[in-house]
């Protein structure tokens, strides 16, 4: 199941909330990513219902002993720019230019373990506030 989120500002992150269950913690990962993350995020696929392979692993042999009732399936957020949009009922991502990979910066997957909830992640530093994809060394 897919959910597209179009965010003005990095305040609309707050909006999280309403979309994604509390064991995710979407309260707290909206406030880290508020904090880390630049405006040049203006969308965000949300994709429920995701099996990641790290978490299972954890699940099986952690989790699922606990005593206490985890949900096996994660949710993983897509990142893009303000170029791309989400259609609904086909499922199909479009950017303007027509490469949407150029406009992705990765994704971040959420666990449903109420604590540390956020799992892996791969972004680009372009979008990380403070981040410098190049490494400058001084130097002629």
């Amino acid at each position: 199941m897919y959910q597209w989120m179009t965010l003005v500002s990095a305040a609309d992150l707050a909006k999280l909330e309403q979309h994604i269950d509390p064991e995710y913690a979407p309260k707290s990962v909206a406030k880290k990513l508020t904090a880390d993350f630049s405006d040049a995020v203006k969308g965000i696929l949300i994709e429920r219902n995701y099996i990641d392979k790290d978490y299972r692993s954890t699940y099986y042999n952690f989790y699922a002993k606990k005593g206490r009732r985890y949900r096996a399936d994660c949710v993983r957020l897509h990142f893009f720019d303000e170029t791309v949009s989400f259609d609904e009922p086909s499922l199909k991502l479009s950017a303007v230019d027509g490469h949407v990979s150029d406009h992705y910066y990765g994704f971040m997957v959420l666990r449903p373990t109420g604590v540390a909830t956020i799992g892996r992640s791969v972004v680009t530093p372009d979008v990380r506030r403070g981040a410098n994809r190049f490494n400058h060394h001084g130097g002629s």
